[in-house]
């Protein structure tokens, strides 16, 4: 992580702290639309839709559910803070919509079950927490509920007509992964115990190789076990603490920008996802994430104290 993922952090933190980054998130949404339907336009001419589902040979499935659903966030974010009366977007609502579907696409075709559990559960849990702002009128909710109704039956109907994704979702070869992640955080742990102080170094990706559960993986899928398991104690709680601290911070403010709005959403997809599939050295958006919230954390600061002065 120092050589390739901190730095982007740390930039990342500079930019938020020195400049105006108001709604640049949801700004953003028209970008992801862009490129990432591109990108599909791309995928439906060759291989197709015949092949079923995005490959590893093809593009990194993580990194692409990753995108994916940050742009469902984003669109999300857009279409509740528009609601909510917390933002005003003269922008036309239908590409909110277009950007989560387009990201439901990306995020199905990659065949990442825990991104698809995330995301429900982050959107579901921003629609309870902003449920007294949202005063929805029963035809608002009918028309909501319909088109929602409207995307899941698609994706549905994507699913199903893939025996590929069917078998990766929901068939037996489901379990074995979960019980192969859970072994790799079993081993973890038990490297952890052996030397909990320091770690065992990076012994712990050549014990994990080794075991040839699953082709390639040399990493437990969990930054905090692998910190532990890689660096003990010692490396740990300076991790926790660039984890923690800024969101804790964030949290306890009275009086939350709505322009944070979508970056808190990205860094619950950081936490609840993106923590559990990649390691600590080659996935950026962890880090990266971390980075801006920081440095939104510092730029609220500073403008508290303008406003007092």
């Amino acid at each position: 992580s120092l050589g390739s993922s901190l730095p982007i952090a740390m930039c990342s933190y500079l930019l938020a702290s020195q400049n105006s980054l108001n709604f640049v998130f949801i700004k953003q949404v028209n970008y992801g639309i862009f490129f990432l339907g591109f990108s599909i336009i791309c995928f439906l001419i060759d291989p197709g839709l015949g092949q079923g589902r995005f490959y590893l040979q093809h593009l990194n499935a993580i990194t692409c559910a990753n995108a994916g659903c940050a742009l469902i966030l984003l669109s999300f974010a857009k279409l509740l803070l528009k609601r909510a009366g917390l933002i005003r977007d003269r922008s036309i609502q239908f590409l909110a919509w277009l950007g989560i579907v387009i990201g439901a696409f990306i995020v199905i075709y990659s065949a990442t079950r825990g991104v698809i559990i995330s995301s429900l559960f982050i959107i579901c849990s921003s629609i309870f927490l902003l449920r007294s702002r949202l005063r929805l009128s029963s035809a608002s909710k009918w028309k909501y509920l319909a088109l929602l109704s409207a995307i899941f039956s698609t994706l549905i109907s994507m699913i199903l007509a893939s025996p590929v994704l069917l078998e990766k979702l929901f068939t037996s070869i489901s379990s074995y992964t979960i019980l192969t992640r859970l072994e790799f955080w079993r081993v973890s742990i038990e490297q952890f115990m052996a030397s909990p102080l320091v770690g065992e170094g990076f012994k712990l990706q050549e014990i994990l190789g080794n075991l040839e559960i699953e082709k390639g993986i040399y990493y437990p899928h969990n930054y905090v076990l692998e910190s532990l398991a890689i660096g003990g104690v010692v490396m740990t709680l300076p991790l926790l603490f660039i984890m923690c601290f800024p969101i804790i911070s964030l949290y306890k403010k009275p009086n939350l920008n709505p322009a944070l709005f979508p970056m808190l959403l990205l860094v619950s997809q950081a936490l609840i996802y993106s923590m559990h599939n990649g390691h600590l050295g080659d996935f950026p958006f962890f880090w990266l994430i971390l980075g801006m919230i920081a440095g939104f954390k510092n730029r609220a600061d500073q403008c508290l104290i303008n406003s007092d002065i």
